[in-house]
């Protein structure tokens, strides 16, 4: 083989690789012209166990999830402390619970027995401070309670579902001064001792 006819054969070959070359470029500008172009869309439905979002060090801040047959959502802080709930009763209504920085509950809204709504208030030890419901009359109920939980005042119906009686109760929990109003519409007011017992007090006479 001459030497013009070795250096026609290096020169097809690297003609054929400039081709190749040209050809992937061609093909690679098409693909990335089509996809710049073209609009973005979303999909229709995601679907998972689990929803987390995270900050920058991978800690959780939120998480949507299922438990209990039913949706929860709970929000966290920085320290990993749960502070919001979003999640269902026994009854299957919607419930919200908040705490503090600590974790500790704070106040509650959940549904009652038989329909209606309450909400909680509770103090440091998590014990019910005060309490605003509905009674099985479908009337106001209203409570406060000491330290340990147990009540302090009581306010709810009366004799029939439009009167109202307001109790008030000791340190051992019994109840020693009613406030409301008899079968007739009249105002009566019992004082009754430690044991909730023996009238020390009616009005009226």
């Amino acid at each position: 083989m001459s030497l013009v006819e070795q250096r026609l054969q290096r020169l097809e070959k690297r003609l054929r690789v400039y081709q190749y070359g040209f050809l992937v470029i061609i093909l690679l500008g098409g693909f990335f012209m089509v996809t710049a172009f073209k609009k973005p869309g979303a999909a229709d439905i995601i679907k998972a166990k689990e929803f987390q979002v995270v900050d920058d060090y991978g800690r959780v801040l939120m998480s949507l999830r299922e438990d209990s047959d039913a949706g929860q959502l709970d929000m966290y802080n920085s320290s990993g402390t749960r502070l919001l709930t979003f999640t269902t009763s026994d009854g299957g209504a919607g419930t919200i619970i908040g705490r503090d920085a600590s974790g500790k509950k704070i106040y509650r809204m959940i549904n009652v027995k038989g329909g209606g709504g309450s909400m909680c208030v509770y103090n440091t030890n998590e014990a019910i401070a005060s309490e605003i419901s509905i009674t099985d009359r479908n009337t106001g109920y209203m409570e406060i309670n000491n330290t340990n939980g147990n009540n302090m005042l009581v306010c709810t119906y009366g004799t029939n579902s439009s009167s109202g009686i307001f109790s008030v109760y000791n340190d051992i929990n019994t109840r020693i001064c009613v406030l409301g109003s008899d079968a007739t519409g009249n105002g009566v007011l019992n004082v009754l001792n430690r044991s909730g017992g023996g009238m020390n007090g009616v009005w009226p006479k």
